[in-house]
């Protein structure tokens, strides 16, 4: 829990920090960091067990759509003009897939947890 909200918090003050740049060679890393900030978001999230066992499916539903609702209020939280930021709908889908790529990985382990348990039964 204390992994996940220092992220959190430091999350928080990274998306509205005024005029943060990300220098890198390529165009638009803000996307790439979009994806991984909010994949890391929501295996974290699910690692809280906030909604039952890290690997139930309620647990990763929960997690997903409440990490979904969050990247759709940082996004609108950097709105204002005083925020000295920009809200855009192509920073708020790349949150979207950043919580899609981390839903699957942990919807994957927890296939593979139940395939693991069902063979170890049938020994």
């Amino acid at each position: 829990m204390r992994i996940f909200a220092t992220y959190a918090l430091c999350i928080f003050i990274l998306t509205h920090w005024p005029n943060l740049k990300i220098n890198a060679p390529i165009h638009r890393p803000d996307l790439l960091a979009h994806l991984a900030v909010f994949s890391l978001w929501m295996i974290l999230a699910c690692c809280c067990r906030f909604h039952g066992p890290i690997l139930s499916a309620r647990n990763i539903f929960w997690s997903f759509i409440l990490t979904i609702a969050y990247a759709g209020l940082d996004e609108g939280a950097q709105y204002p003009d005083f925020v000295q930021r920009t809200a855009a709908w192509d920073d708020y889908w790349f949150d979207v897939l950043g919580v899609v790529l981390g839903t699957l990985a942990m919807t994957a382990a927890a296939i593979l947890q139940a395939i693991r348990l069902k063979f170890n039964r049938q020994r």
